[in-house]
């Protein structure tokens, strides 16, 4: 081998080991970029505690939740959200960590269902973007959620999710999976709604129907809890049927609200032209009118709730209390007290909103007074008239006597 030759093999080893060199780096790179974000947090340490404003939007729909003095939803006349659901979304963006990650450029995108709302020619391929704002607008937090990851149940019911598709706005080379499946996050303000301040009847007194045919109303009171009902003017031959009232005891004890909207709002225009009324009254001096407006649907009811009450000022002491449980009692009647002035706080500010609750809340009290009373026999009935259309009557005369206890004829001397 001359020099020649020699150099000629030094600078091909040289090239081929810069290639080589190249290419690792160019893999590594590659490598690494897929791995960007693993066991870190996604968004980054973002201010949670000035997050005043979140939208979720798709294809679908989408809401608006603002921090006021409390959270709203916007869609719903500023009517409170859920902070519970709120604080659990922002908990879980602000902890949120990918398990992987891949170079997938966002022409790609739509297998995976992460093409962001209002892109062209999504349709079902679109995503749910969340996005939280600071108080100047500011987004400090967005992502995109995408298609589920569904492990198979080896049942008939199908598989279930274990994680979901997520990219973010601003980075279209990459998606993630993560193992949160957001299956909760949906753009409907009804979704959001605060339903855990809604009317809840304690201790029902008395109870009554104003129904549209005055001939179908009724109403009913007892004297204490555990005391029968009994129907206030009776028509003759009306008896109530304990196992039908029964039911009263609970009426509006634990309602619930699907949707929301101010009385006054353009959809419910005429839903209460002509409406039913339940009026209720407690032991703890609270009063409630519920107008039932129409039937929206096979399922659901339009309501409104007036509440008042009268609590008394002062506590009447039991004749026989002794003097070392008086401080006991009073500051607990005090406590009571403050509880039912602000139950009474909260359920008189449903007095300008009207809601939709299923059919059920309503159904067990709109009732005609017939369906409470109990069923009259009819004439003749074999029951009420031993003999009549059942068995022939016993020997033995009118009291169906046994021959043989029957006395001899003549007396008992014969």
């Amino acid at each position: 081998m001359n020099r020649k030759q020699l150099i000629l093999l030094i600078v091909v080893g040289l090239l081929l080991g810069g290639l080589a060199l190249v290419f690792r780096n160019s893999r590594d790179q590659e490598f690494q970029r897929r791995d960007v974000g693993i066991g870190e947090k996604l968004l980054g340490d973002f201010p949670s505690q000035d997050v005043v404003e979140v939208t979720i939007k798709s294809r679908d729909g989408e809401v608006n939740l603002t921090k006021q003095d409390v959270w709203v939803v916007k869609e719903r006349s500023s009517y409170p959200a859920s902070f519970t659901q709120i604080s659990e979304l922002v908990r879980k963006l602000w902890e949120l960590k990918p398990a992987q990650s891949q170079n997938v450029g966002q022409s790609q995108w739509g297998r995976l269902e992460l093409l962001p709302p209002g892109s062209p020619d999504a349709g079902t391929n679109t995503a749910t973007l969340v996005e939280l704002k600071a108080k100047d607008g500011k987004v400090v937090g967005a992502v995109l959620l995408g298609k589920k990851q569904m492990r198979d149940s080896g049942g008939p019911g199908g598989g279930f999710p274990v994680g979901r598709w997520i990219a973010l706005p601003g980075k279209t080379d990459t998606v993630f999976v993560t193992s949160e499946t957001f299956s909760e996050i949906e753009p409907k303000p009804e979704a959001w709604l605060n339903k855990d301040s809604f009317v809840k009847v304690e201790k029902l007194k008395s109870i009554s129907l104003v129904s549209t045919n005055a001939t179908n109303s009724w109403s009913l009171s007892r004297t204490n809890e555990t005391a029968d009902w009994t129907l206030a003017d009776p028509k003759e031959g009306e008896v109530l049927d304990k196992s039908k009232v029964s039911s009263l005891n609970w009426a509006f004890s634990s309602p619930s609200f699907t949707d929301v909207q101010p009385k006054d709002a353009e959809a419910l225009k005429g839903s209460f032209a002509s409406s039913s009324v339940i009026k209720m009254e407690t032991f703890d001096g609270f009063a409630y009118d519920v107008s039932v407006g129409g039937s929206q649907d096979s399922e659901n009811f339009w309501i409104t709730v007036a509440a008042t009450a009268e609590l008394p000022k002062e506590r009447v002491a039991p004749a026989d209390e002794k003097a070392e449980d008086k401080e006991k009692n009073e500051t607990a009647w005090k406590e009571q007290q403050d509880k039912l002035k602000e139950k009474l706080k909260k359920e008189q500010a449903l007095s300008t909103w009207a809601f939709q609750v299923a059919k059920w809340t309503v159904d067990s009290v709109l009732k005609d007074r017939s369906a409470w009373l109990a069923d009259k026999k009819p004439p003749g009935d074999a029951a009420a008239t031993p003999g009549a259309g059942g068995l022939p009557p016993l020997p033995g005369g009118d009291l169906g006597v046994p021959p043989f206890l029957a006395p001899p004829e003549g007396g008992p001397d014969k």
